[in-house]
């Protein structure tokens, strides 16, 4: 039976490079299959390492037949660079019984330099023939010799970098700005199952992103304020390519309306699959809802570090989440209308176990009321811990704050210097939180 011919795929973000050594990060994004000759669909394996390091097995049983991706979406890192040695292998599984992985190829290569390199793997050609592609970025020199950084979220694209939804209230057009850190370097309109744009508006909204099958793709979140519907679309980039009614344990829908709101989704209980987080502003009672897709399996009521429920109300707003302090858990971010204080709930899945103030760079407590307002959270320099976008309703700037916990380290407005075009957007446009 003759093997199939396959392209994997993988990026490293572009930096200039430095004569002086700092540590890399190596981001890979993706495996493309050039050619699959089995009946059937080809399943594939393929591990990478980098350095001396312990190979990581990126993925195992992936399907995918020709012209086909399957995303990968991992990152390593490595002390001092350059220079950086990159090692992948490729197998391609044999189907049927007593089946066996056979090899596609090893190889490696020496990078001395940022930007995009690739390795070629086709020892075995008669078994298939593999590119890595893959991106190295300087991130100074933190002295971790191995660090798997977990993918953002709301990476629509799946190129490692965070990006941002936006809703247009009035022509009720959704669109995405795929990111690389604050720059801006490109946008899509969000389009339906046919490939038109679909334009969507009250009573449904967009109250959340997140990948909720566990497919390594970014799902949109509606609601409807009128029926208390909630539904998914499963998406594919900024392409819908199918939807779900929530339904609740029993398999019914679950219609939900005021005082509960959505407020949030992430992967509260680490399952690989992104749950709802409630809140009802009339008891100040979190809730969260644990999800498998579209289903719902569990659901808990927030309690504080004494196991106790905690009810908290206006004037504090949750208006985040993601893992601020790089345990891997789902923290909370929190934000006073009334004083411009920003807090962080650490979380243990559904339970407060520590809080923290958000700091400014000196190290003081850091107050910011309007016209900013907090517009979302997510990792967007990929260094493990998620950060803070802001927005400002006046002007239309929009801001990035890149944290280490909860104290801030630096800023950046983003920007469209890769993109072209205005980066100040204001009403009708509106950042979706995740």
């Amino acid at each position: 039976m003759r093997k199939p011919h396959l392209t994997a795929l993988a990026v490293l973000g572009v930096i200039a490079a430095q004569p002086s050594l700092a540590d890399v990060r190596v981001n890979f994004t993706k495996m493309t299959v050039n050619d699959c000759n089995e009946i059937g669909t080809c399943d594939w394996k393929l591990t990478c390492s980098v350095g001396n390091q312990q190979a990581i097995e990126f993925f195992s049983m992936a399907e995918a037949n020709t012209n086909e991706e399957v995303r990968i979406g991992r990152v390593l890192t490595q002390r001092e660079f350059p220079p950086v040695t990159v090692t992948c292998t490729a197998q391609e599984h044999d189907g049927g019984i007593g089946a066996e992985w056979e090899d596609v190829g090893t190889s490696s290569i020496i990078v001395n330099t940022t930007g995009g390199h690739t390795i070629q793997l086709n020892q075995h050609r008669d078994e298939g023939d593999v590119t890595v592609h893959f991106v190295a970025e300087r991130i100074g020199s933190t002295g971790q010799p191995i660090v798997v950084v977990p993918r953002p979220g709301n990476d629509f694209n799946n190129d490692g970098s965070a990006d941002i939804l936006w809703h247009n209230a009035a022509t009720a057009e959704s669109q995405i700005w795929f990111m690389h850190g604050s720059s801006r370097i490109g946008r899509a309109t969000v389009v339906g199952e046919n490939g038109a744009a679909i334009f969507v508006g009250p009573p449904w909204n967009i109250v959340s992103s997140n990948d909720f099958n566990g497919d390594g793709k970014v799902d949109v979140l509606w609601h409807n304020d009128s029926t208390g519907e909630t539904q998914l679309w499963f998406m594919d980039g900024h392409q819908l390519i199918g939807r779900a009614t929530v339904v609740g344990e029993d398999g019914a829908a679950a219609f939900v309306g005021p005082p509960w709101n959505i407020v949030g989704s992430n992967d509260f209980n680490g399952d690989g699959k992104a749950d709802v987080l409630w809140h009802n502003d009339s008891t100040g009672e979190s809730q969260l809802w644990f999800m498998n897709g579209h289903r719902l399996i569990g659901r808990a009521t927030v309690v504080g570090e004494d196991g106790v429920p905690i009810l908290v109300g206006a004037p504090w707003v949750i208006v985040g989440n993601g893992d601020f302090n790089g345990d891997r858990k789902t923290d909370t971010l929190w934000h006073n209308d009334a004083t411009g204080e920003a807090q962080l709930w650490f979380m243990d899945g559904h339970r407060v176990i520590g809080r923290a103030t958000v700091l400014g760079e000196n190290g003081g407590a850091a107050f910011v009321g309007p016209p900013w307002n907090i517009v979302g959270s997510n990792d967007f320099d990929r260094d493990g811990v998620a950060d803070i976008l802001w927005h400002n309703g006046a002007t239309g700037e929009s801001q990035v704050w890149f944290m280490k916990t909860a104290r801030l380290v630096r800023r950046s407005t983003v920007d469209a210097n890769l993109d072209g075009g205005g980066h100040l957007v204001g009403p009708p446009w509106i950042i979706m939180r995740r």
